[in-house]
């Protein structure tokens, strides 16, 4: 098989797959959605953990919680963890996409954005950014950098600014611990 650019390739023969929409609905193959497996090597349940898998297995199919593309010569990308999603006024925001725009800009060494309740829109923006060495950039600036290059749902309506993310013993950045920090007023 050949490679493709921001893929990670095809699935092994020995896979049945199906796309699915959040509420576990199946979608057309090329739709955008949440990738579900079934197959011989697909585990059945998590161990001694009944709450997860009442969650993530189906029928014999399990939910790997990726929301995927794949494309019509059946490479996949990854698109974004489906809890990881913020929805803005029923608009689907992936965190990735606004984390790279926010990377670009020349003072944002590192960026993870994750979603805030909010009572008018269901969810909004919030992001955290670590600076390069010496630089220096407004929380404003940074929104006005996002506005040039995204819809206006994706904007960040809150950035704070931060040395380090509170990171898993295996070094994954908690984001459920990110949301849980206040940025501004509320």
């Amino acid at each position: 098989a050949s490679k493709r650019p921001g893929k990670v390739g095809e699935f092994l023969k020995s896979y049945q797959i199906e796309i699915r929409d959040r509420d576990g609905r199946k979608l057309d193959l090329h739709d955008e959605g949440v990738l579900w497996l079934k197959g011989g090597s697909v585990v059945s349940s998590y161990f001694r953990d009944e709450t997860n898998t009442k969650e993530r297995f189906k029928d014999g199919w399990f939910n790997t919680g990726d929301v995927v593309r794949i494309d019509g010569d059946g490479f996949v990308q990854i698109v974004d963890r489906a809890t990881d999603i913020i929805i803005v006024s029923g608009f689907n925001v992936y965190p990735q996409e606004v984390e790279n725009v926010l990377c670009e800009h020349p003072a944002v060494h590192s960026a993870v954005c994750v979603g805030e309740k909010n009572n008018v829109a269901g969810e909004l923006v919030k992001a955290f950014v670590i600076l390069k060495p010496g630089a220096e950039v407004s929380e404003r600036q940074l929104m006005t950098y996002c506005k040039e290059k995204l819809s206006h749902y994706k904007v960040p309506r809150k950035i704070g600014f931060v040395t380090e993310y509170p990171v898993s013993p295996t070094g994954k950045v908690l984001r459920r611990e990110l949301r849980r920090i206040k940025i501004g007023k509320n």
